[in-house]
């Protein structure tokens, strides 16, 4: 699958390309928080080499909406791993300006706030939290800033591209 983000002048267009010219779009005002958001789970779900999380679901046929609408009849409960991702999105975009990945010394103390946070978030939708090695949240971090520092660069009317799965090029 192709994702493609767009920046609009006052938010961001997402389109999801499948394999078949299938296609996804989904347009959100709010600034751009959106494809920040999306950067974070493209670098969490690949970091951790998740296939049935948000992206995963995405290429696998699901819409924007299966994960909104509860009232839609494809709507389905998420799989372990989109749980697990959503919630570890939630806990890793509340530090994402928080430069303690960077530095060696920092890096094991944020993995245990990040791994305490992330078994309280999780603690009541049934599905044990995992336990992130500090290599996985400096990955997930780098990866995150590379996307982020791109994005806020890119022009208004310009799009950045990623495949899901990635390719070597997308890190």
């Amino acid at each position: 699958m192709l994702i493609r983000i767009k920046k609009t002048g006052g938010g961001v267009v997402t389109a999801c390309l499948r394999e078949g010219h299938e296609v996804e779009i989904q347009r959100t005002g709010h600034g751009g928080f959106f494809a920040l958001h999306d950067l974070l789970h493209y670098s969490v779900e690949t970091t951790l080499g998740f296939n049935e999380a948000f992206l995963g679901l995405m290429a696998s046929g699901w819409s924007f909406t299966n994960f909104t609408r509860r009232d839609d009849p494809r709507h389905r409960p998420l799989p372990e791993q989109a749980l697990i991702a959503e919630h570890l999105v939630n806990v890793l975009s509340l530090r994402v300006r928080d430069s303690a990945w960077e530095d060696d010394g920092l890096l094991q103390l944020l993995t245990e706030e990040i791994n305490q946070d992330l078994a309280a978030a999780m603690g009541g939708c049934g599905v044990p939290a995992p336990k992130l090695a500090v290599a996985d949240v400096a990955t997930v971090y780098k990866t995150f800033d590379g996307f982020a520092r791109r994005w806020a660069t890119l022009p208004i009317g310009e799009h950045l591209e990623l495949a899901f799965p990635p390719t070597p090029a997308d890190g």
